[in-house]
């Protein structure tokens, strides 16, 4: 997609986790929108509140 100056759209996304956090702890990551060229142009973070069997 083109996006402009200013310009926002908004995505989805999946994550894979093999099992659930240990307890006591979280999973965090962080998520990258990439130009053609496969420069950064935007960053995320995310957590991961619930993982499904």
């Amino acid at each position: 997609m083109k996006l402009g100056t200013g310009d926002s759209a908004t995505v989805s996304g999946s994550v894979t986790a093999a099992a659930a956090a240990p307890e006591g702890r979280e999973f965090f990551g962080q998520v990258q929108l990439v130009n053609a060229r496969g420069t950064a142009a935007g960053v995320g973070s995310v957590k991961i509140e619930k993982v499904l069997p």
